[in-house]
């Protein structure tokens, strides 16, 4: 069966694909603004101040389906890893991985951090080791940009706007993160 989605870590190039797409998958932004209090007027005027985050959320789902009775727990602590930051024992090497979210052409250029990976393991627990057979995984990501966006970056790739955003948009490609490495696929 063919991946219909897929997780890249930019820093190792591996990548966790999964069977089926995430359903249903949700986006937010929420702008910043300042309340402006006006001597005389009963309300505020409201003072744009900053973006937020572009977020993104959705729930993987997995199944124990080989003789690898560590593979959903496996899986599971893979995403959770992309959280956490490169350090040794003593000192901080780098910020947690940035990654690639692959579902068709949805997100196509953009590149992310893992804000959460939040796994629940449920339902069937192997008896001997007790690792879990089922898990699902809340996921939220974070966009990472070259620059602020617009508006009109943002509707670039909407039903109104045509194709994905260029790479002289500014915004981080495939190929600007994973250099054409070769990708090393954990087994979905």
């Amino acid at each position: 069966m063919t991946a219909k989605g897929y997780i890249t870590d930019t820093t190792t190039s591996e990548t966790l694909s999964f069977l089926y797409a995430p359903d249903p998958i949700g986006e937010s932004h929420q702008p910043v603004y300042a309340d402006a209090t006006v001597i005389g007027r009963s309300d505020p005027v409201q003072q744009f101040t900053a973006g937020g985050a572009n977020a993104v959320r959705f729930r993987l789902d997995f199944h124990w389906r080989t003789n690898d009775l560590a593979e959903v727990f496996r899986k599971c602590r893979w995403l959770k890893s992309l959280t956490y930051p490169d350090h040794d024992s003593r000192e901080l090497r780098g910020a947690p991985p940035k990654v690639l979210l692959g579902l068709g052409e949805l997100y196509r250029n953009a590149v992310w951090n893992v804000r959460r990976a939040d796994a629940v393991f449920r339902d069937r627990f192997d008896p001997a080791t007790h690792y879990p057979l089922m898990a699902t995984v809340d996921m939220e990501l974070v966009q990472v940009t070259a620059r602020s966006l617009s508006f009109r970056d943002v509707r670039v790739g909407s039903v109104a706007g045509g194709a994905s955003a260029a790479p002289s948009d500014g915004i981080p490609t495939l190929g600007s993160w994973v250099g054409g490495e070769r990708v090393r696929l954990i087994p979905g």
